[in-house]
């Protein structure tokens, strides 16, 4: 386990410009406010500034890796690979933000999601557990888009008015007659 508290970073928006790699285990951030993995800073910059990255691999044997803790603002990558994924904080993704899920992944969405945009992507499956709100026009084109939670624990997606929200998975729910959508 991996856990960060801090008061203060001394920045309002607490970023981070680096790639994190989690593979296996739990990373928990308790800051004072949302962390931010930002997007890359504009081209020729002097010192060129990095895009920040989180990559939630799987792949080891061992405990799921799992993201908890403060909000996270994804205006960089968020990666999922090597099996299933957990982000159990709040997510807000931005329109310079990347969602990727590898082949034969899952990412689980466990938090409240607030949807802003962002590229959204992958062969693999992305399930929203936690209740979501689209706040910006917003693609999710995974292989496999669960959007509703569980039959136990089923979630809510709130699409504000003017906002549009476009699954393109070859497939959503593997059973919409247990879970319906």
């Amino acid at each position: 386990t991996l856990t960060i508290n801090s008061n203060t970073t001394g920045t309002v928006d607490n970023p981070y410009r680096g790639t994190i790699r989690l593979s296996s285990g739990i990373m928990e951030v308790n800051t004072d406010a949302p962390w931010t993995l930002p997007a890359q800073g504009p081209p020729g910059g002097i010192p060129p500034v990095p895009k920040g990255t989180l990559v939630l691999d799987s792949s080891k044997t061992g405990h799921e890796p799992t993201l908890r803790g403060q909000k996270l603002i994804l205006e960089g990558l968020l990666g999922a690979t090597g099996g299933v994924s957990y982000v159990e904080a709040a997510l807000d993704t931005m329109p310079s933000g990347e969602i990727n899920v590898f082949t034969n992944s899952d990412l689980l969405l466990q938090g409240a999601t607030n949807y802003n945009g962002g590229n959204i992507h992958g062969g693999g499956k992305l399930w929203q557990a936690g209740d979501a709100t689209v706040t910006g026009n917003t693609t999710i084109n995974t292989t496999y888009m669960d959007w509703d939670g569980d039959e136990a624990n089923p979630s809510d997606t709130t699409i504000n008015p003017g906002v549009i929200f476009t699954i393109q998975s070859e497939s959503i729910e593997a059973d919409p007659l247990v879970e319906g959508h």
